[in-house]
């Protein structure tokens, strides 16, 4: 008895994640960003830095997810450089391609967008402590 369509599709694609390397790039940007999410959180409180700015980087780094992702899917980092991933049935013996001229335009997208997450995330609303004001003989209303 042959195997459902979606289980052999399912197959296939985990089988290309795999090949593609995505899932090593993925566990990467994981990785990065709880390590990045642990020095902030530690580092934050003692230079006076709003508790609140760890939640936007947290935010930050999980809309950097599906950018890892698209990253992951279409391109390899080789000793030679970034390579367009090929199809398997394209496969040549370097793996890979250097990237066209709609390459160089998602890699320049790609970058800006993780910049304006970055950036963007970082513009929340000033916060104003209390107990610091009361030093300055300013009234903090609760």
């Amino acid at each position: 008895m042959s195997k459902p369509i979606e289980d052999r599709l399912l197959g296939h694609f985990y089988s290309e994640l795999r090949r593609r390397r995505v899932l090593a790039t993925l566990s990467i940007q994981v990785i990065a960003a709880w390590l990045i999410i642990q020095v902030t959180d530690a580092l934050f409180p003692g230079w006076n830095i709003a508790e609140e700015n760890i939640r936007f980087l947290l935010y930050a780094t999980i809309a950097c997810f599906p950018i890892a992702f698209v990253f992951g899917w279409k391109y390899d980092i080789t000793p030679r450089g970034i390579k367009v991933t090929l199809p398997a049935s394209r496969m040549g013996d370097d793996g890979g391609l250097p990237p066209a001229r709609s390459g160089h335009v998602l890699l320049s997208f790609l970058s800006l967008a993780t910049i304006s997450i970055f950036v963007g995330f970082g513009r929340g609303s000033p916060t104003f402590d209390c107990r610091e004001s009361a030093s300055k003989t300013i009234r903090c209303v609760l």
